[in-house]
């Protein structure tokens, strides 16, 4: 019995060591990988609540635009939000997504969605440049009634 216990103890010490580290300030600092993707600050899941809003763009696009994404919902179960968002965005032309999306909801589109400035931490800046840059192209209608992408 000793010996399950000190097994526990050392699994457990792991498992502390590896949570997200916060201070009395709140969490720690962000840090930019050598790809240039800025990491979340520590102790704040944002791709969680990216992975959340992923969904919900989903959602809302069905049944307030009327576009069922079968594969953007396939490629959210299969990748996750944040890696999903990254290939999309990434793509050399746009979704069928938001092809589809363009003429009357570009605020349901993963380009906007990145560009929220609470998950822009999780992008590159080539990668928030090319959301943008999408947006501006595809934007329709008066630019002052659109969002500041």
């Amino acid at each position: 019995m000793h010996m399950r216990s000190l097994a526990i103890a050392g699994i457990l010490a792991v498992i502390i060591a590896l949570l997200p580290a916060t201070t009395a300030e709140g969490p720690g600092p962000s840090t930019q990988t050598p790809e240039g993707r800025r990491d979340a600050p520590r102790g704040i899941d944002v791709s969680r609540q990216f992975d959340r809003d992923m969904k919900s763009i989903y959602e809302r696009a069905r049944s307030e635009a009327g576009y069922n994404a079968t594969y953007f919902l396939s490629m959210l179960a299969e990748h996750g939000g944040v890696a999903t968002a990254r290939k999309l965005v990434a793509a050399q032309t746009v979704s069928d997504g938001f092809t589809s999306l363009w003429q009357q909801r570009l605020d349901l589109t993963v380009e906007a969605l990145v560009l929220r400035p609470e998950y822009a931490e999780l992008f590159t800046d080539d990668a928030l440049d090319t959301a943008r840059q999408r947006l501006h192209d595809y934007g329709s209608g008066d630019a002052s009634q659109r969002p500041n992408w």
